[in-house]
C-alpha cells in the first residue's frame, strides 16, 4: 500500500505539472483544452466531426481518457479515415464517448479493479501499477478543465461497436433471439456480416410471440423461405440511420417496399411499431429494437397514389382500344350468341370487348374470324390466373388467390367466370383489411370472399341478365343489367369479357363482400331454438327442484332426450355449452352438426372457452375470422360414432384434416391433454364427450403451403 500511495503521489505531481503545461487558461473546457494542445489535435478534430464539441464544452462534469495523436496513429490502416467519413458518424460518436464518463474521476480516486460506466453505457476497467484503463496506459493524469478532468492515454479504447457487426449485436441480446433465428433460417445473417451500412429494425421476442402462431409456424417452414426473407428484408434499410438522423417519412427497405417512420411527441415509430430501448451501434450499422413485427404490403399496394394514377392511365388506354375495336369490327356489340360461341371470341391485345345483346349469328361468326386473325392467341392460351398475373392491376388479387390456395383451382379446366377486383378496389377496403385477410389464420375468410367472386360456368356479358347468380362459396351475387351497364352487388363492371382459356374475367371496381351468415343453416335452427326455450324452462325447473344435482344426475338428464335430439339441440339445451353453440352458429357449422352424421364432438364447456387468453373468443367470433374459427371447431369433431368404450390411445383424424391425440389410461380419457369430464352424451346423430379445455389445431395446411 505504501508503494501504491507513493506511486500516486508522484503521478499526481506529474499530472499537475503536465496540466499547467497543456492548459492555455485555467477556465478552458475539455474540448478547448484538446483543441489547443499539440498532443490531442486528432482527438479534437474527431470530436468536431462527430458533432460532440458542444457536448464536451458543456457543464459536465466529465472525465475524458484522451488518446494522444500517436495513439490514433497506432490504429489499423484506414480505420480512422473510415470513422471520420460522415456516413459513419454514429460509430465515431460511439467510439469517442466510450472514452468519457459522466462524472469526474481524478487520479487519487482510481483504485485497482474498479469499473466506471461511460456515456454510452459500457463499462471501462481500471487497473494500477502502472495505471491503466482497459489495459491502455494512462500517460498523463489530472489535466484540469472547468467542466471536468482529462487523463491522457497512449491507446484508443474500443467499444463493442468497433468489434461487432449487426449480427453480433443481435446475437448478444437475449430479447432478439427469435430475430436471430429467423435471420439464420433466411440466410440473411451472412448478408448482414457485410460492410453495410445497414439499419435493422429488430422485432423483440415478444413482438414475434404476438404474431398469430399459424403465421409464425408457416413463415418458418423451409418451403416458405422466400416469404420469410421478404418479411425480414422489410426490416432492413441500406443506411446508417441512428435515432437523431431519422425524420418522419418513408424509407425504402431491402425488399423494395417503403416503411413509414413517424416522429412525434409520443416517440418514434416505424410502420406503427414503437422503438424499444436505445440505439445499438455496430461497426456496419445500427439496430433499433421494435415491439412489433412489420408485415410488408402486398405487391401493388406500396404506393397507392402512384398505382392509382397508373391504373387510371391503363383503364384509359384499354377504353381507347375497345373503342377502336368497336369501329373496326362488324358491330360485335349487337351479338346474342350462345355462351359457348362467345367464349371462343377474343379481342385485340387486351382481349376485351363490350357486347350488347343484338347481333345475328352470321355477324358473330364474322367477328370471330376477325378475332382469330388479329393475334389474340394469348387469350386462348392463357388461363384466368395467367392473365391476372400478367396484368399489374390484379397483383393484389393474384397474391390473395395464392394465399388462399385458389390459384391452382382457377388455373384448372373450368369454365369459370371471375368478377375480378382491381388493386384500387382492394385499396379502398378499410385500412389493414387486406393485410389481415392474407394472414394464414384468416385463410378461411379469405377463401370465402374470393370464392364469392367466382361463378362455375362461362358467363360472358352478353349472357348476363338482371337477377341472382350462385357463386362458388354457395351464396349468390345480384347482377343488374340496365342503362347499358352491368353491376354486381353494386360494383361496376368496368372492363367486361377478358377471355381466358378456361373462362372469362369481368373487371370490377369494388371487392364483393359475402353475407357471412348462411340463411339455410339459420332457418334450420329456428325450430330447435324455440324448443330450446322450452328446454331451458324445464331445465330451470329441474334446477330449482334439485339444486344439489351431481354431475352423474346431470348426465342422466341430458341423455334422456338423446335419441330425439341431435348434437346441436343437446348443446343448445345446456347452458354450459352456450359459447360453443354461439361459435358453431358463427362458423356456419350448426347446420352440419344438426345433420345425419354420425359425429363425435369433443365439446368444450363455457369455462374452457373462458380460460383462453382475454379477447380470444370475441376475436374469433368476428366475421373476418370465420376461417380460423371454423378450423378450430372442426378440430373438435370426428366423423363417426365413437363412444368412450371404443376409444383407445392414439390419434384420431378430425373434420379439419388434422388429428387429435387420445390417451386412455388410469381410468380416464384425455384429448390433446384436455380431460373428458363427462363422456357419452348420446345424440340422435352421434355422441358428445364434454372436455375441460379448448383444443388448438396445428394451423399449418401442407397442401396449401406447397401450392
Amino acid at each position: 500500500m505504501f508503494f501504491v500511495n507513493m506511486y500516486f503521489k508522484n503521478l499526481i505531481t506529474l499530472a499537475t505539472a503536465a496540466a499547467y503545461a497543456v492548459q492555455t487558461t485555467a477556465a478552458e473546457n475539455i474540448y478547448e483544452i484538446a483543441a489547443n494542445s499539440d498532443d490531442f489535435t486528432t482527438l479534437a478534430d474527431a470530436i468536431k466531426i462527430a458533432g460532440l464539441d458542444d457536448e464536451l464544452s458543456g457543464n459536465g462534469p466529465f472525465t475524458v481518457f484522451a488518446p494522444s495523436n500517436s495513439a490514433f496513429g497506432e490504429l489499423p490502416a484506414g480505420f480512422l479515415t473510415h470513422l471520420l467519413d460522415p456516413v459513419w458518424k454514429p460509430q465515431l460518436q460511439n467510439v469517442l464517448l466510450y472514452h468519457v464518463t459522466p462524472r469526474e474521476i481524478r487520479a487519487a480516486n482510481l483504485t485497482d479493479g474498479m469499473t466506471a460506466m461511460t456515456i454510452i453505457g459500457e463499462d471501462i476497467n481500471i487497473n494500477l501499477d502502472p495505471a491503466r484503463v482497459n489495459n491502455v496506459t494512462i500517460s498523463t493524469a489530472d489535466i484540469d478543465a472547468d467542466n471536468g478532468v482529462i487523463h491522457g492515454i497512449d491507446g484508443v479504447l474500443t467499444p463493442v461497436s468497433v468489434t461487432s457487426n449487426v449480427v453480433d449485436i443481435i446475437a448478444g441480446d437475449d430479447q432478439l433471439s427469435t430475430a436471430l433465428m429467423a435471420l439464420g433460417l433466411a440466410g440473411l445473417d451472412t448478408a448482414l456480416l457485410g460492410n453495410g451500412p445497414f439499419t435493422v429494425f429488430a422485432p423483440t421476442n415478444e413482438a414475434f410471440d404476438a404474431l398469430p402462431q399459424a403465421l409464425t409456424d408457416r413463415l418458418l417452414l423451409p418451403e416458405n423461405i422466400e416469404q420469410l426473407t421478404n418479411v425480414l428484408k422489410y426490416h432492413v434499410v441500406a443506411a446508417n440511420a441512428d435515432t437523431p438522423s431519422l425524420t418522419s417519412g418513408d424509407i425504402e427497405t431491402l425488399n423494395g417496399k417503403s416503411v413509414e417512420v413517424d416522429i412525434s411527441d409520443r416517440g418514434i415509430t416505424v410502420g406503427g411499431a414503437n422503438f424499444v430501448g436505445p440505439d445499438m451501434i455496430a461497426i456496419n450499422g445500427i439496430i433499433h429494437a421494435i415491439d412489433t413485427v412489420l408485415i410488408p404490403p402486398a405487391d401493388g399496394a406500396g404506393k397507392p397514389g402512384e398505382e392509382e394514377t397508373e391504373q387510371e392511365d391503363d383503364t384509359t388506354e384499354q377504353e381507347e382500344e375497345m373503342s377502336e375495336q368497336e369501329e373496326g369490327m362488324a358491330e360485335p356489340e349487337e351479338e346474342t350468341t350462345e355462351p359457348e360461341e362467345e367464349s371462343v371470341e377474343s379481342e385485340e391485345e387486351t382481349t376485351e370487348s363490350e357486347e350488347e345483346p343484338t347481333e345475328t349469328e352470321e355477324e358473330s361468326t364474322e367477328a370471330e374470324e376477325e378475332s382469330v386473325e388479329s393475334e389474340e392467341e394469348p387469350a386462348n392460351d392463357q388461363n384466368i390466373v395467367d392473365i391476372g398475373a400478367g396484368d399489374d392491376q390484379f397483383s393484389t388479387l393474384i397474391t390473395a388467390l395464392k394465399a388462399a390456395g385458389l390459384a391452382g383451382t382457377l388455373s384448372g379446366e373450368g369454365p369459370f367466370t371471375v368478377f375480378a377486383p382491381t388493386n384500387d378496389a382492394f385499396a379502398a377496403l378499410p385500412e389493414g383489411t387486406v393485410e389481415s385477410l392474407l394472414q394464414p389464420k384468416n385463410v378461411g375468410a379469405l377463401t370465402d370472399i374470393l370464392q364469392y367472386h367466382v361463378v362455375a360456368g362461362n358467363a360472358p356479358s352478353t349472357s348476363l341478365t338482371s337477377g341472382e347468380i350462385e357463386t362458388l362459396n354457395g351464396d349468390s351475387v345480384n347482377v343488374d343489367v340496365s342503362d347499358g351497364r352491368v353491376t354486381v352487388n353494386g360494383a361496376n363492371v368496368i372492363i367486361p369479357d377478358v377471355i381466358a382459356s378456361n373462362g372469362v374475367i369481368h373487371v370490377i371496381d369494388a371487392v364483393l363482400t359475402p353475407p357471412f351468415e348462411e340463411p339455410a343453416e339459420v332457418t334450420e335452427l329456428t325450430k330447435p331454438e324455440e324448443e330450446i326455450t322450452e328446454s331451458d324452462e324445464e331445465t330451470s325447473e329441474q334446477e330449482e327442484e334439485e339444486p344439489a344435482e351431481t354431475e352423474e344426475e346431470s348426465v342422466e338428464l341430458e341423455e334422456e332426450p338423446a335419441n330425439d335430439q341431435n348434437i346441436v339441440d343437446i348443446g343448445a339445451g345446456d347452458d354450459q355449452f352456450s359459447t360453443l353453440i354461439t361459435a358453431l352458429k358463427a362458423a356456419g357449422l350448426a347446420g352440419t352438426l344438426s345433420g345425419e352424421g354420425p359425429f363425435t364432438v369433443f365439446a368444450p364447456t363455457n369455462d374452457a372457452f373462458a380460460a383462453l387468453p382475454e379477447g380470444t373468443v370475441e376475436s374469433l367470433l368476428q366475421p373476418k375470422n370465420v376461417g380460423a374459427l371454423t378450423d378450430i371447431l372442426q378440430y373438435h369433431v370426428v366423423a363417426g360414432n365413437a363412444p368412450s368404450t371404443s376409444l383407445t390411445s392414439g390419434e384420431i383424424e378430425t373434420l379439419n384434416g388434422d388429428s387429435v391425440n387420445v390417451d386412455v389410461s388410469d381410468g380416464r380419457v384425455t384429448v390433446n391433454g384436455a380431460n373428458v369430464i363427462i363422456p357419452d352424451v348420446i345424440a340422435s346423430n352421434g355422441v358428445i364427450h364434454v372436455i375441460d379445455a379448448v383444443l388448438t389445431p396445428p394451423f399449418e395446411e401442407p397442401a396449401e403451403v406447397t401450392e
